[in-house]
């Protein structure tokens, strides 16, 4: 599974910058996210699955090391 960075998160869609190619995914966060009450941020190293084309839905978050948090 390829990983990646969140370089931009919109409406529930997360776009993921891949390692190695650099290329942009539009990734969902998986439901279990929600269940847990983990909201992916921009600048989080997220494991990814793709499912089509540039698209994709993220099945792990790497742990924090900091966070800021619009006011």
């Amino acid at each position: 599974m390829p990983k990646g960075l969140i370089v931009k998160a919109l409406s529930g869609f997360y776009y993921v910058e891949e390692e190695e190619s650099k290329d942009i995914y539009e990734c969902r966060g998986r439901g279990v996210f929600r269940n847990i009450n983990i909201t992916p941020l921009v600048g989080d190293r997220v494991t990814f699955t793709v499912t089509g084309p540039y698209q994709g839905y993220i099945t792990e978050i790497s742990e924090r090391k900091n966070m800021l948090v619009r006011p």
